[in-house]
């Protein structure tokens, strides 16, 4: 199996945080790929299912929060299992993924909110580079 391609998104406040988020999940669900997103905790998921029903005003975005197996294209969770078999997957959570080699293309937020926000970022890159995954950095969103 092919390793995966990280990418680290810089962010610098949470305003860019979910911009961030958003983004890439319309991105990828615009391109019909299935997207799982991974948060550190069950109010994390709620926050983000909340946020996904009202970001994108002009459009709907279908989406479920579970932890368990679904056939939705875009699912949120906390728990650390491929629940839509998706190749997409956006780790909000503070390490890195157990399940990271299951997908083409991981995003990981370069968060540079906090000192020890931007350590944690840092040593998810670092893992990331000891197993020799490809790792990118997008351009900042505005």
């Amino acid at each position: 199996m092919q390793k995966p391609n990280i990418i680290f998104i810089p962010v610098g406040s949470n305003q860019q945080k979910l911009r961030a988020i958003c983004h890439y999940i319309q991105h990828h669900f615009e391109l019909g790929d299935n997207i799982l997103i991974v948060a550190p905790n069950e109010q994390a998921t709620r926050y983000l299912d909340e946020l996904l029903w009202k970001f994108f005003p002009e459009s709907f975005l279908p989406h479920i929060a579970s932890n368990t197996p679904s056939a939705e294209k875009v699912v949120i969770t906390s728990a650390a299992q491929n629940l839509n078999q998706a190749l997409v997957l956006i780790n909000l959570c503070a390490e890195v993924s157990p399940i990271a080699d299951q997908f083409n293309v991981v995003y990981e937020l370069y968060d540079q909110t906090h000192p020890e926000k931007l350590a944690q970022s840092q040593r998810r890159q670092q893992i990331y580079t000891s197993k020799q995954f490809t790792i990118a950095q997008s351009a900042a969103l505005e």
